[in-house]
């Protein structure tokens, strides 16, 4: 190797053995000396009383803190660079600003008429088209409040487990619609979201619908509910008719309202606020190039501009397919997309590489493997908010289920040679895939409905802890 290098050399949250053996002209041997224990031909790892191990040489991966102390010891420096994009926050004072359309969440009860008071305002009928009439995704209304001022609204599930999706469309709306069943009144899910709108602090408009069902006193207790809630004190309360349009324009006009308060014209950094065709992105594992963007009525666009919803058509650049659930999408240049990903490869297998205590070091009187992990499924859905809805439910309340394996699309001969029995929803399953889970005795379970499928799922929940209770027992 030449001879030590002079200037400081850069590195990332995670590095490899030989890349930090490169950047510091020495070998991989002397570097990996420093931060690991060979036995068996297995280097062994601890960081931060965490124990770590890799097959080959080539596995071993060097967190920041780590990499940085051993160049320390070559005595050579070290420049931190963060990868990560960042979620910019909105300086007026910034670039060149342009207006966007109001984001509007549709929240309350399963069935109190927020899916058909989309359809009325969009002159549309998605409620009949739905599974049971339920609401099961977030649908996406452009709709105008006024000639001149465009809105965006948000229709959210209603039904109890789709809490995540509640809370993420609120997240981003300007203005909640509550939509409140003059029949029912104030239920579970109405209290959830009135929950959410206090914490989020999102000015919001209460809807008393299916007027046309009761008498005005019934109309008066609802607004005597809705008065014990401190979060809506001062929410204005607009009864209305969502099957006849019965007062619609007082919506639109009370929400003009409330925007009008909070300067109607808002505004997003051009620079980072743009989606177009070309662009390449990274989003979770996955990074792509857009191909096409397409408005919530259909109509292909160049360019999308904050409080813009489209669907993404796009190329896959990198070998993961599934849609993240946790990440923001953010438009980079094609190097820094791969720098993303790779830093975020690392971070995935460096948590992977978390050593497990043997069995034979465990007491007797501890639950076996199986036990404690639970029974292994695979679950496959066809978007990220339907998976994260199941998850939710799945780790909150049946602890005899392991999620071995999660994804977006429809089954595949991989999913099926894990093994595990699979749950889908709205996904297909292919002829050889359901000749090769018949061959290997796979169980294949789709749903049309996530609270049918999850039914499905619990039955194995109890299945376990039947077993669970009997191995106890023995």
């Amino acid at each position: 190797f030449a001879s030590k290098p002079k200037k400081p050399i850069v590195l990332n949250d995670f590095t490899r053995v030989r890349e930090l053996s490169k950047k510091l002209k020495v070998t991989a041997d002397e570097v990996v000396k420093h931060a690991c224990r060979k036995h068996y031909r297995k280097y062994y790892m601890t960081h931060h009383d965490v124990k770590y191990k890799f097959d080959t040489l080539k596995q071993v991966i060097l967190p920041l803190d780590l990499a940085a102390r051993i160049a320390d010891h070559f005595g050579v420096e070290v420049a931190y660079e963060a990868v990560e994009p960042q979620d910019i926050v909105s300086d007026p004072s910034l670039g060149v600003l342009v207006s966007r359309p109001p984001v509007i969440a549709v929240m309350g009860h399963v069935d109190h008429g927020k899916t058909t008071l989309m359809d009325t305002l969009r002159g549309a009928n998605v409620a009949k088209h739905e599974v049971e009439n339920i609401t099961q995704k977030i649908h996406v209304c452009d709709t105008m409040l006024a000639p001149d001022v465009p809105a965006t609204f948000l229709d959210t599930p209603g039904h109890f487990h789709f809490t995540r999706m509640r809370n993420n469309a609120a997240d981003v709306a300007d203005v909640v619609v509550l939509v409140v069943a003059a029949d029912e009144g104030c239920r579970l899910q109405t209290d959830e979201s009135i929950g959410c709108i206090e914490s989020l602090d999102v000015p919001t408009v209460v809807c008393v619908n299916k007027v046309d069902l009761v008498t005005p006193s019934t109309i008066d207790k609802i607004r005597d509910q809705l008065d014990e809630y401190v979060a809506l004190e001062s929410s204005p309360v607009v009864p209305i008719s969502a099957k006849l349009g019965t007062n619609l324009d007082t919506l639109k006009k009370t929400l003009l309202h409330i925007l009008e308060d909070q300067v109607l014209t808002m505004h997003a950094h051009v620079q980072h606020g743009a989606l177009r065709v070309g662009d390449h992105f990274i989003c979770g594992m996955l990074h792509g190039v857009v191909k096409n963007l397409k408005r919530a009525n259909g109509d292909d666009v160049a360019v999308a501009w904050p409080g813009h919803v489209v669907d993404v058509c796009f190329k896959r650049l990198s070998k993961h397919k599934d849609a993240p659930l946790e990440f923001s999408l953010h438009v980079v240049t094609k190097d820094r997309a791969e720098a993303v990903l790779h830093q975020r490869e690392l971070a995935m297998d460096f948590q992977a590489a978390v050593e497990v205590a043997d069995d034979n070091e465990k007491d007797d009187d501890e639950m076996p493997a199986k036990g404690f992990f639970g029974t292994p499924i695979v679950i496959k859905t066809d978007t990220a908010g339907s998976l994260t809805s199941i998850l939710d439910t799945v780790d909150a309340s049946m602890p005899g289920i392991h999620t071995a394996h999660m994804g977006l699309g429809h089954v595949t001969t991989k999913d099926v040679e894990r093994g595990c029995t699979i749950f889908g929803f709205n996904v297909r399953v292919g002829a050889r895939e359901r000749k090769l889970a018949k061959d290997q005795h796979v169980k294949i379970v789709i749903r049309p409905t996530i609270h049918e499928l999850l039914e499905e799922i619990a039955l194995v929940a109890d299945e376990h802890d039947e077993e669970l209770n009997e191995v106890g027992k023995d």
